[in-house]
């Protein structure tokens, strides 16, 4: 399995939005109306949406956000 490293996975979780509510304490929760997936080289972004358990029209909470980013961890694709 191919590791990226961890400044990916940061610049995924940021630039998919749910990087800020994780940087920020007691963030409100808000709808998710678009995400967006850059920098991405060894796995597509169809393998990254697989495994991220957030959608379009979900709302998106602090528990949510923490979630997101240890099930992308899990995957094995992020150091």
């Amino acid at each position: 399995m191919t590791r990226l490293p961890n400044r990916r996975l940061l610049a995924l979780a940021l630039a998919a939005g749910i990087g800020a509510p994780a940087l920020a304490q007691a963030a409100e929760p808000f709808t998710v109306s678009d995400i967006r997936v850059d920098g991405l080289q060894r796995i597509t972004s169809g393998t990254v949406f697989t495994y991220l358990p957030v959608e379009r029209g979900d709302t998106l909470t602090d528990n949510k956000v923490g979630e997101s980013i240890r099930a992308l961890y899990k995957t094995g694709f992020f150091e």
